[in-house]
């Protein structure tokens, strides 16, 4: 089906639809899409690939991108209680 990013790219309004029905927000959906051309430009398309492909990279992507914030945001709770708890034993 897509054999190259041009062809790839010609879909992008669709590929903008389906990240946003995973994370509801049109900034994330954008910079999901953009990891996905990340990871197939890397990769590079050897072979042509098909919907299913696409569809499983944006849904990789959307899951490292909630990951990688969940991370963050755990993180940073866990150095305010460790600052808190300092501060009351000091």
């Amino acid at each position: 089906m897509f054999s190259d990013l041009n062809s790839l790219y010609k879909e992008n309004s669709k590929w903008l639809s389906i990240a946003f029905s995973f994370c509801r927000c049109q900034d994330k959906a954008k910079d999901i899409v953009q990891d996905m051309y990340l990871k197939i430009g890397v990769k590079g398309l050897k072979t042509e690939v098909n919907y299913c492909y696409i569809y499983s990279i944006i849904k990789n992507c959307y899951l490292d991108n909630k990951r990688e914030f969940s991370f963050v945001k755990n993180k940073e709770r866990i150095n305010v209680t460790f600052v808190e708890f300092n501060e009351l034993y000091l």
